[in-house]
């Protein structure tokens, strides 16, 4: 149940970002997950 709280309460702080910090935070976890995905399709080949 407190884990639960924590993902709302960092929810909640994301969404009352700027938009701009929010539009880096979308970038940066494009990236990564683009970088994870590339890798492992790398891999898979």
């Amino acid at each position: 149940m407190k884990g639960g709280a924590k993902s709302i309460n960092i929810i909640k702080k994301f969404f009352n970002l700027h938009l701009s910090e929010r539009i880096l935070w979308i970038i940066l976890v494009v990236l990564t997950v683009g970088t994870v995905v590339s890798t492992i399709i790398s891999i898979m080949r």
